[in-house]
């Protein structure tokens, strides 16, 4: 416990060490009020809640509308889902034909953080639906953006469906029988591409990172970079439903940066495992 609390404050005195000194002043913004007169916020829960009822109406009359509809039960990867589409922008070309899961989920989960059920609203299980997005059929077995395709074309789009499932899924971790599941197998899929760049227990040379300006150099996202970003997919496996092999690749990949620093101490906490920060 000792070496967990010493291995946590080394931790924190980075971060300090990194912190700016202090704000520069600048003339025309200390001209600015700290709080503006009249001031007026806008109402952002009324607005998500009026974005829901647009998106997710599916009776709309109108130009490009409606934005959303069902498809064919069966259609893709379960034989009991019936999927959603939904334009990503208003007057798409492919209108009424578009399915993209960082459209889709993020609708559902930003209902939901306002309060609107979306397992169970107006006789539509919208959370259902996004399952799809578990591309099973040919065999990639992790979200993807659409509804049957292939990883390796964008770093982004391959983990950022896989960041909003997890999300979904705190949010309803009962409602979908296939969500524990398809959680534990995206976590496993993931670990598997952390060890294809290069992961190992074993740390790595110094990645192609300006630790000073805290900034990548031109053209260098390079394995260990990598790594790192795709953390995210493997932490929850760790914490949620933890397993070793899955606490073993968030530390391969907590030495990749030292923007990892904070989230190598917790695991430190919660695994009681020691390993060496320091490069």
């Amino acid at each position: 416990m000792k070496k967990a609390l010493l291995h946590l404050i080394l931790v924190l005195s980075l971060f300090k060490l990194q912190a700016q000194s202090g704000q520069l002043s600048i003339n025309r913004i200390e001209q600015m009020p700290d709080l503006p007169f009249p001031l007026e916020l806008r109402d952002w829960k009324a607005v998500a809640a009026a974005y829901d009822n647009y998106v997710f109406d599916m009776d709309k009359t109108g130009q490009y509308l409606p934005l959303s509809r069902t498809g064919s039960q069966g259609q893709f990867n379960y034989p009991d889902n019936i999927p959603l589409f939904m334009d990503s922008y208003v007057g798409a070309a492919a209108h009424a034909n578009q399915a993209e899961a960082i459209n889709i989920i993020p609708a559902i989960v930003g209902a939901s953080l306002i309060g609107i059920d979306k397992s169970n609203q107006n006789g539509q299980n919208w959370v259902e639906k996004t399952k799809d997005f578990f591309n099973l059929k040919n065999g990639q077995n992790v979200y993807l953006n659409n509804y049957f395709t292939s990883s390796g074309n964008d770093w982004w789009y391959d983990l950022m469906p896989n960041l909003y499932f997890f999300q979904l899924r705190s949010l309803y971790p009962t409602a979908i029988p296939e969500f524990d599941s398809q959680f534990l197998t995206v976590a496993d899929r993931w670990l598997w591409a952390v060890r294809q760049l290069g992961g190992s227990t074993t740390p790595w040379q110094i990645p192609d990172m300006n630790y000073r300006a805290l900034n990548w150099l031109p053209d260098s996202l390079l394995p260990p970079e990598c790594l790192s970003l795709n953390r995210p997919a493997l932490l929850p496996g760790c914490f949620i439903l933890p397993s070793w092999k899955q606490v073993s690749g968030n530390i391969w990949k907590a030495h990749s940066l030292l923007l990892t620093f904070w989230p190598a101490g917790r695991l430190t906490l919660r695994t009681n495992f020691s390993f060496r920060t320091a490069r």
